[in-house]
């Protein structure tokens, strides 16, 4: 079995996240995604205590992070 990867797509424009996470989606790679709008939201998610126990222990295995956005 493979393992699930984690993935964080991290863009300001939606469109670019779904264009991101199709392509993926295409390959059928078995993966997870976590979507964020900002570098605010991907460190809320990497710093959150309101994920589960089995969450908090989890490194994503890619980050997408689109470097011309605000915040």
């Amino acid at each position: 079995m493979e393992n699930i990867k984690l993935i964080i797509i991290a863009d300001d424009d939606e469109d670019d996240r779904i264009l991101i996470y199709d392509a993926f989606k295409e390959k059928s790679m078995n993966c997870d995604f976590v979507f964020a709008r900002d570098g605010i939201d991907v460190m809320d998610y990497l710093n959150s205590t309101d994920r589960t126990n089995a969450e908090k222990n989890i490194i994503p295995d890619l980050i997408i992070l689109d470097l011309n956005m605000p915040r």
